[in-house]
């Protein structure tokens, strides 16, 4: 019954891709931009939280590592810091994309029904 109406499905397809297109634009608008700084205190804190979880006891002391290993687990570490940052925002940016892309989808489909209802194509609801 629902769909007995051919605007129904046009108006769907607007709505969801404005809803969705506008949400995910907000979060994006509104997520934090990192600074050089603010990774790289990233990528301490995560560093000394792994020498802290290599310890074998609590009261064991936190290991130091030769410079080379420590270099090495830094560069991981900020691999991963940096990947996260870009792959959150490229989620949003794809979820976005798909939403204007239904808005664009929902306007023609639009635009056609009532095309085809003015030339008695369809009829009129």
């Amino acid at each position: 019954m629902l769909f007995r109406n051919p605007r129904v499905l046009p108006a769907l397809l607007l709505c969801i891709g404005l809803g969705l297109g506008g949400i995910r634009a907000w979060e994006l608008h509104d997520m934090p931009d990192w600074t050089p700084q603010d990774i790289e205190t990233s990528v301490e804190l995560n560093y000394m939280l792994d020498l802290a979880r290599s310890r074998a006891s609590a009261s064991d002391p936190i290991p130091v590592l030769p410079p080379e290993e420590a270099d090495r687990r830094k560069q991981a570490i900020r691999q991963d810091v940096l990947h996260e940052t870009r792959g959150q925002r490229q989620k949003l940016e794809s979820e976005m994309r798909q939403g204007i892309l239904l808005v664009v989808v929902g306007a023609l489909l639009y635009l056609g029904v009532l095309v085809m209802q003015k030339r008695g194509i369809l009829p009129k609801a």
